[in-house]
């Protein structure tokens, strides 16, 4: 797989928290701290997310197919409308999650709509 992402991209996310809409696919974000990060609309499909730490992060209308988020941090993670249809969620902890209009790989959630 080649990288499809841009490292000026990676270094002002890791930067400044904020990557809004943003073509992050296959970026390696391993361990990253990203809490309380604006990605929301970026395109993270593919993307290495194993262990990261995304609590309170905005990732509504984001593109997680294909991530791995294995042992990742989303507490209070806002997550709606975003595509995690055939993402890794391995052991990945959601707890107060904003899943609304939210794919995932068992198909839309609605827990956190208002």
């Amino acid at each position: 797989m080649t990288d499809t992402f841009d490292q000026v991209s990676v270094k002002k996310l890791l930067a400044i928290n904020h990557c809004e809409k943003y073509d992050l696919s296959a970026a390696h974000l391993t361990n990253a701290n990203l809490d309380g990060a604006n990605l929301s609309g970026a395109n993270l499909s593919d993307a290495d997310l194993k262990l990261a730490k995304l609590d309170g992060a905005n990732l509504s209308g984001a593109n997680l197919n294909g991530a791995k988020l294995d042992f990742a941090r989303l507490n209070k993670t806002n997550l709606s409308d975003a595509d995690l249809t055939t993402t890794d969620l391995g052991s990945t902890k959601l707890t107060h999650a904003i899943l609304c209009r939210t794919k995932l790989p068992w198909g839309i959630e609605n827990s956190g709509c208002k």
